[in-house]
């Protein structure tokens, strides 16, 4: 269900990266899956790596993972355990997060 939704992810994983720096995507697991697949119908947050407690599994991974080719997302379900997952750009159809943001439409400059 996330792959379905990797531009609108990557690209906005991309930019929060650069602006905020390392961390994961944060997702209610139901939004993604109730979502089309448009970054204006997405309903993202961004956990930076700051925030996370030191010993904490997502820290670890959180500094492990290479945002040029991956993400993290965590989806968060009442009365389930997060679930935390590390995806990866593949070829064309799955682009870099780099190359998601430059074809997004929020990187463009407001007129």
């Amino acid at each position: 269900m996330a792959r379905k939704h990797w531009p609108a992810l990557a690209a906005y994983a991309w930019n929060q990266s650069l602006t905020i720096g390392r961390g994961a995507v944060l997702m209610h697991r139901h939004d993604l899956v109730n979502a089309e697949a448009s970054t204006e119908t997405l309903s993202m947050s961004y956990v930076p790596l700051e925030y996370v407690p030191k010993g904490d599994d997502y820290r670890a991974l959180m500094n492990q993972y290479d945002p040029k080719v991956e993400l993290l997302l965590i989806l968060i379900d009442e009365g389930r355990d997060d679930q935390l997952l590390r995806l990866q750009s593949q070829g064309d159809s799955h682009p870099t997060p780099e190359s998601c943001w430059s074809r997004s439409p929020l990187s463009k400059p407001v007129e």
